[in-house]
């Protein structure tokens, strides 16, 4: 199955795309460090005959390349909000992977009157960490991107992501077309975007998915784990056998797991 797609661009020069206005209920979709919309068409393109489709791209990546990539989570939130104005969507299921899934839950902080529901995909709780200063993680950050050349990085990051070696080639030869800086941009987002708020929970349904091998990012497992024990057993998918990647290493298990997720979310 394949999606027909509509793109169109923000007033500010950020991609997106929608596969039509058949449904009552939209999905965004909101993908990862490195990566692109297209990532997730595939894959997703069975839930169009259920959900209005939205993506687009981070600023900084794919079409949306020539945006200055947002160095804070809650200004990214801010670019998702503006997608979805200019897409005419009011409201989302909102599913956002790794490093979108960071901004999701800002999106969903920020936004909650425009989110249907949070489905937390191989994303840290950003609100259940405990992390030094953030302008000393931001430092140290820094120092050690400064001291690692941008291919060994690309490489490092590639088999942190996947525990396929094919998937790590074919990661790292994407991660390469990015330009360096967006990666600072990310990383200070982390620094600036993650905080211990124990009181905090958030104003809507939220699910997770992910992989029973994804602990390959120091601290993230557990950071993962620690949402899950939040969550009603129902609302947690773990895919056996994947690591960060679900949707690339497991499609068809990532497909069920959100079929299931999004079925309860609906009536939740």
């Amino acid at each position: 199955m394949t999606l027909s797609l509509t793109q169109g661009h923000t007033a500010g020069g950020l991609a997106y795309w929608t596969s039509g206005r058949r449904h009552r209920s939209w999905l965004a979709v909101t993908h990862g460090s490195f990566g692109r919309h297209e990532d997730f068409c595939a894959v997703l393109a069975p839930f169009g005959e259920r959900h209005n489709l939205l993506f687009w791209d981070l600023p900084g990546h794919g079409g949306s390349a020539h945006v200055r990539p947002a160095r804070r989570l809650k200004k990214a939130a801010e670019m998702l909000a503006e997608v979805m104005a200019a897409a005419e969507v009011r409201q989302a299921h909102q599913l956002g992977f790794s490093f979108g899934g960071m901004i999701a839950q800002s999106f969903a902080r920020q936004f909650p009157q425009h989110t249907t529901s949070l489905i937390a995909y191989a994303c840290v709780p950003i609100a259940m960490m405990h992390l030094p200063s953030p302008w000393v993680l931001n430092a140290l950050l820094k120092l050690q991107m400064a001291v690692t050349p941008w291919s060994r990085f690309c490489h490092r990051f590639a088999c942190q992501v996947s525990v396929r070696e094919d998937v790590q080639e074919a990661f790292a030869r994407s991660m390469k077309q990015h330009a360096p800086h967006v990666r600072n941009a990310i990383y200070e987002a982390l620094a600036f975007g993650c905080r211990n708020e124990p009181g905090f929970w958030f104003e809507m349904p939220v699910a997770q998915i992910k992989g029973s091998l994804d602990d390959r990012f120091p601290g993230a497992k557990s950071a993962m784990d620690a949402l899950s024990g939040r969550l009603p057993p129902g609302f947690v998918e773990e895919v056996a056998g994947a690591g960060h990647l679900v949707h690339v290493e497991k499609p068809e298990a990532f497909q069920d797991s959100l079929g299931r997720l999004l079925h309860r979310l609906d009536g939740a």
